[in-house]
């Protein structure tokens, strides 16, 4: 049910903006005001505590955009905004976790399929390498790599800086395609289904 170009399209008929003062919950916000526009009958949640379906112990306690017509077909998204040059392989890695918390509702049963979503104007997240990758921590390479070079997400990938020393497998594999969104700003959706 949700498509970029068609958000992008609703985006603009709105007049609304996204630039690097726009947050996070801003498009989160926008994003549910396009899907309200598709179906007027959808059920829309932010930030749902996974708790009320009795799971525990996932990646994540919280959907960032949980929708749905009926109790049976439920469908989330999740959304990073990634604008911050200093921290933005931290973001990346982030981006996994939201690839593998999707995952893992998919799994439990009680989602048909989600979405995550990342806008950036971060142009080291998307272009590819002039040169060799040589990060300061070795161990983040395959995260560089992943997106720059490959341009493809999956299996594990590791992130070493400051007091953040972790890694993070996912199950699929998830082809990152960018789309021109608005000013400067890019994204890139993943579909996971069952």
């Amino acid at each position: 049910m949700f498509s970029i170009s068609n958000f992008k399209d609703y985006f603009q008929s709105q007049r609304w903006i996204i630039d690097r003062y726009t947050s996070e919950f801003t498009l989160q916000f926008r994003i549910c005001r396009f899907l309200q526009s598709l179906d007027s009958n959808l059920v829309i949640e932010l930030e749902s505590n996974i708790n009320r379906y009795g799971l525990e112990k996932f990646t994540k306690k919280e959907i960032d955009i949980e929708y749905y017509n009926n109790d049976d077909l439920h469908s989330c998204i999740e959304l990073k905004y990634i604008r911050d040059k200093g921290s933005y392989n931290i973001q990346m890695f982030r981006f996994y976790e939201d690839i593998k918390f999707v995952e893992e509702l998919i799994e439990s049963g009680k989602f048909e399929n989600g979405y995550c979503v990342l806008f950036t104007s971060i142009k080291e997240l998307y272009t590819p390498p002039n040169r060799k990758l040589n990060p300061k921590n070795k161990e983040n390479l395959k995260l560089y790599e992943s997106f720059r070079k490959n341009q493809q997400l999956e299996g594990t990938v590791s992130i070493k800086t400051g007091p953040l020393n972790e890694s993070i497998s996912i199950k699929g594999k998830y082809n990152l395609n960018w789309f021109d969104f608005d000013n400067e700003i890019k994204s890139c959706v993943i579909r996971i289904n069952q």
